[in-house]
């Protein structure tokens, strides 16, 4: 569109332009087409996901998009900061798909570099914490339960009433050096209780655990339905539709769905006629040109 940076600084040298695309803007791959689900894949993330004796398995929603859009945003309120309130220079901020899901798996790069091993698929993190899994419990409903800090082994011992097990196992190099007997007494434990049974012993004694969620269970659960996690949103189309509230919740101010996505066009009087101040007769000449 002839609209690269020396244009539209000197059009506003106070402006701040963010790009979001694949590769970021430097590097020999900052040209090529970028998209989420490959991104995920460039990053290492879709390599170890899944079961080692089969495919990895790509995220099956928007992660990377996700991510880089709130990276986009984070770094405009950063260089709106820089440029506002410290009378700093405007800026660019340059956030590509595949670094936002790179820099969460730092343990990774310490791994390989320190130790040179490559982390492979697993249905589960491992190396970090025991036990830590998923269970199924005796009414067949699967559970993660994960023991990543010692007092937390502590309060699964109080659960199980294995005070046996300290202090053998109150740190975690121990459990780790001799996991198959933990994991197997608990996934026996699990087993051998409902998910109801399950879920009291371990709330009461503080032993983190959540259930494997489907769509259908989060509509159903009453956390959710407390933080108005799902709200209806009026919808020309369908009447109405369910949509992800608004996150973070702000206390003052506090977002609101307005609607669920206004179809193409909606707003061009505002900005044709508003902003750009264009008579009807350029409207309607960029019309005939199918501009708009």
């Amino acid at each position: 569109m002839g609209l690269g940076m020396d244009v539209l600084r000197k059009a506003n040298p106070d402006i701040i332009v963010v790009h979001v695309t694949g590769y970021g803007q430097t590097g020999p791959y900052a040209k090529l087409a970028g998209l989420g689900t490959p991104a995920a894949a460039f990053a290492g993330m879709t390599y170890v996901t899944g079961y080692s004796d089969r495919p990895p398995v790509s995220p099956p929603f928007a992660l990377a998009d996700y991510i880089a859009g709130l990276n986009a945003a984070l770094g405009t309120m950063m260089a709106l900061y820089h440029r506002d309130a410290l009378k700093g220079k405007a800026q660019e901020v340059d956030v590509s798909l595949y670094e936002g899901i790179f820099r969460m798996e730092e343990n990774f790069i310490a791994q390989y570099d320190l130790l040179g091993q490559v982390r492979e698929r697993s249905p589960m993190p491992s190396g970090a914490s025991c036990p830590i899994g998923t269970f199924m419990t005796e009414d067949d409903k699967f559970v993660i339960l994960v023991c990543s800090t010692d007092p937390v082994f502590d309060h699964l011992c109080d659960a199980m009433e294995r005070p046996d097990w300290l202090p053998k196992y109150a740190k975690a190099k121990d459990r780790l050096a001799d996991a198959e007997p933990i994991m197997k007494a608990v996934t026996e434990w699990v087993r051998e209780r409902t998910y109801e049974e399950l879920t009291a012993r371990c709330n009461e004694c503080g032993v983190p655990i959540s259930p494997v969620y489907s769509i259908k269970d989060i509509f159903e659960d009453p956390q959710y339905q407390a933080r108005h996690n799902i709200v209806d949103v009026p919808c020309e189309e369908f009447g109405s539709v369910k949509m992800p509230s608004v996150f973070p919740v702000l206390s003052e101010t506090p977002g609101k769905i307005k609607w669920p996505g206004q179809k193409i066009g909606a707003q061009n009087e505002d900005v044709y006629h508003g902003l750009l101040g264009l008579s009807d007769e350029e409207i309607a000449k960029l019309k005939e040109q199918k501009v708009i």
